[in-house]
């Protein structure tokens, strides 16, 4: 195969391989799902990468364990359509659990505490709702929490 151009110099990158190669098939194609366009070159699936992702999410992704994992010893359920959902989409059972004692959804700035100090003992006799993160430190304290901290 001859890789020089009709100047006789030698073809680069794509250009090479849309004019040489045998593989080219010379077109484009649409994803199947948002009608991006696609090169014909390995595309077995006809979905662009954005839409092929999105299918391999939650009980369809293949190291799917359920949706649960432990984050910092508290327990995270997958719940990517909550609204305070982090990245991954996960949120801290202990927040859905007072969300469906309480029949509505907390606010950003609201604090479940768990009073036997047990980050995985999500029973709604253990959980305690604060409005803000200082009424939760102030309570903190008080059980003696903080104790011996920061100090030498």
């Amino acid at each position: 195969m001859d890789i020089r151009n009709k100047d006789g110099k030698f073809a680069k990158g794509r250009k090479l391989f849309k004019e040489k190669s045998p593989n080219w098939k010379g077109g484009f194609s649409k994803c199947k799902e948002c009608s991006r366009k696609l090169t014909l070159r390995k595309n077995i699936t006809g979905l662009c990468r954005k839409c092929y992702l999105s299918k391999r999410v939650g009980e369809k992704h293949w190291n799917w364990k359920g949706g649960t994992k432990n984050n910092s010893g508290y327990i995270m359920v997958y719940y990517p359509e909550h609204p305070n959902c982090d990245q991954q989409g996960y949120v801290r059972e202990h927040r859905l659990v007072m969300e469906k004692f309480l029949g509505r959804k907390l606010l950003i700035n609201e604090q479940v505490h768990h009073m036997d100090k047990d980050k995985k003992n999500n029973k709604i006799e253990n959980l305690k709702l604060f409005g803000s993160a200082s009424e939760h430190t102030k309570k903190e304290w008080e059980l003696g929490s903080f104790k011996n901290r920061g100090t030498k």
